[in-house]
């Protein structure tokens, strides 16, 4: 709570069973799953777990995403924190 206290990020529980409640942490795994997981055929777990990291490295680091002003989650987070004043 302190971390985001000093950032000015407010905390905030959904409702139980509120359709919307969840919606963003569910988005994520379920576009690696459609993506990566469940489309792919892999020779083993360590081979799974490099695909699946590069797909996250990319989809936090690479690729824009409309709900953040078309920028990465990585801007948008060094945005929100202070670091990144623009979009370079």
């Amino acid at each position: 709570m302190e971390t985001l206290n000093r950032l000015s990020i407010t905390h905030r529980r959904t409702a139980y069973h509120h359709p919307e409640g969840n919606q963003l942490h569910r988005t994520v795994p379920s576009r690696l799953e459609r993506g990566k997981v469940w489309t792919a055929e892999y020779r083993g777990v360590d081979e799974a777990r490099a695909s699946i990291a590069r797909w996250i490295e990319e989809y936090n680091h690479d690729r824009p995403h409309r709900g953040v002003g078309n920028r990465t989650p990585h801007e948008a987070f060094l945005t929100f924190a202070g670091v990144l004043k623009t979009r370079p």
